[in-house]
């Protein structure tokens, strides 16, 4: 995630062309809060990599922000501890007025955040569409039933807004996609949750018809739907299936190529080159270069849009793989951890403790199914290197609230190298490594250099004898 300090920001665009930026000014009523943030704001479908801003209030209350865009934005306000669901559009000049945790917006372009924010007053946002979900209570026809009956409520929220008449066409139809993007993803991934949360066999369900629905592309595709950030990255995750589907059904096609052709068959158009270009990013964040959907892009990908994406993923992960064999960068030495203590020190100080070490470090959180799935096997393996010059250190991205680390302890087993990141995932080193998932493993030599930032999860396989990722462990650890 990349992180722009607004004093720069501001010193700069202090005469910004309305054509390319929006405006944020405000007045904060509530006391106790020095500064706000725009968290994790994004304009580009494709790459769904988010910027944060963040300006002081001064001693009148009031704060400014300009902040550059190219189009619909969608991202969070943050005030005190209360995050807020806003949406830019270029041009957009939006006043809000704080007081006693109400919002009171006015001002070009502000009806789609007012929108927003009173929708989820009023229990329409997103977010009780996930929270249905993750609770996993109703079986899977009872979830359909009110993800449609929610969908409808939404919806005819929507079109009783009072200002609805001012709301920009972007931003209608960005609205629209959103709710039922996010309704067709939940019904198709809800049955695995449902299974999960309640112990028993995906196979043993009974799903609705819906389900297979909208795991057909001929139901979901549609180039209008571009527009929406969750778009495709929702089909690139279904192609993972879908790959498997494929190589079952034909056994001369094996699962490295199933991709392939799914993206050359199955789809076309504007959505195909924006999940084309979503692909080859996912992979090369995962480190991985993949030549044959690079090619593919090369021929296929024309939309600027996309072509511009993937150069700056190309010129990032380019830039990540010159880091290894090298002593730690500025952007990890000053990311902030802090102990069981409560103590703070930079990652430079941490790893100055580790000299002569081997470091395996697991960037974790408690509410990480896999993260704590990978626990045992990771407790084997330390158990198995325990005379080997070898740190494991747990970095946790949750905050431990009265430094009450018992849960953690007993999650990984351990109670030995644990902290947690001051800034969560927009800490320096994640925003400067654009990491926005758990589990990320990286391993350090002895030096302190990076060997790797993409490093194996410790499996199942620890049983079954020495696992590459413990065989690199120990050469790192010979040398």
């Amino acid at each position: 995630m990349v992180t722009v300090g607004l004093a720069g920001l501001l010193a700069s665009c202090s005469s910004p062309n309305v054509e390319n930026s929006a405006r944020i000014r405000g007045e904060v009523l509530s006391t106790g809060v020095s500064e706000v943030e725009l968290r994790w704001l994004v304009d580009n479908p494709i790459s769904r990599k988010g910027v944060d801003y963040q300006v002081d209030i001064d001693d009148q209350g009031m704060f400014e922000m300009d902040i550059p865009l190219e189009r619909l934005a969608v991202g969070q306000l943050g005030i005190g501890s209360a995050l807020y669901e806003v949406c830019l559009l270029p041009g957009d000049d939006v006043f809000i007025r704080v007081s006693d945790g109400s919002l009171d917006f006015s001002g070009k372009g502000a009806a789609k955040s007012r929108f927003l924010y009173e929708a989820t007053q009023d229990g329409c946002s997103t977010r009780a569409f996930y929270s249905a979900m993750n609770e996993g209570k109703l079986n899977p026809t009872g979830f359909v039933e009110w993800a449609e009956d929610f969908k409808t409520r939404r919806l005819a929220y929507f079109d009783a807004f009072d200002e609805k008449s001012k709301l920009e066409k972007p931003f209608v139809a960005w609205f629209g996609v959103q709710t039922e993007v996010i309704f067709e993803e939940l019904i198709r991934e809800y049955p695995s949750t449902y299974a999960y949360r309640n112990d028993i066999s995906l196979s043993e369900l009974k799903l609705p018809a819906s389900v297979d629905r909208y795991k057909r592309f001929s139901e979901i595709v549609d180039d209008d739907r571009v527009v929406y950030h969750g778009y495709a990255s929702g089909l690139r995750n279904l192609l993972f299936e879908k790959m498997g589907e494929l190589v079952r059904a034909d056994s001369t096609i094996d699962r490295s190529s199933a991709v392939y052709v799914l993206l050359a068959d199955s789809l076309s158009g504007l959505t195909r080159e924006y999940v084309l270009a979503t692909w080859i990013i996912s992979s090369l964040s995962n480190d991985h270069y993949d030549s044959v959907a690079v090619a593919m892009a090369d021929t296929l990908v024309k939309n600027p849009l996309a072509t511009r994406t993937l150069d700056l993923a190309f010129d990032k992960f380019n830039e990540k793989r010159s880091l290894l064999g090298q002593p730690l960068h500025e952007e990890f030495a000053q990311t902030v951890f802090v102990d069981t203590s409560g103590v703070e020190q930079t990652f430079g100080q941490l790893m100055d403790g580790f000299k002569g070490k081997v470091v395996y470090l697991d960037f974790w959180g408690m509410g990480c199914g896999p993260c704590r799935a990978a626990m045992p096997y990771a407790r084997q393996l330390k158990d198995k290197l325990q005379e080997e010059p070898i740190e494991f250190v747990y970095a946790s991205m949750d905050w431990v609230w009265d430094r009450n680390w018992g849960p953690l302890f007993e999650a990984t087993q351990t109670r030995d190298n644990h902290f947690v990141l001051l800034n969560g995932f927009n800490s320096r080193l994640h925003r400067f490594m654009e990491i926005n998932w758990v589990p990320c493993y990286m391993i350090f030599d002895k030096e302190s250099r990076l060997v790797d930032y993409n490093a194996d999860r410790p499996s199942r396989m620890v049983e079954q004898g020495e696992t590459a990722l413990e065989r690199k462990l120990r050469q790192l650890a010979m040398q």
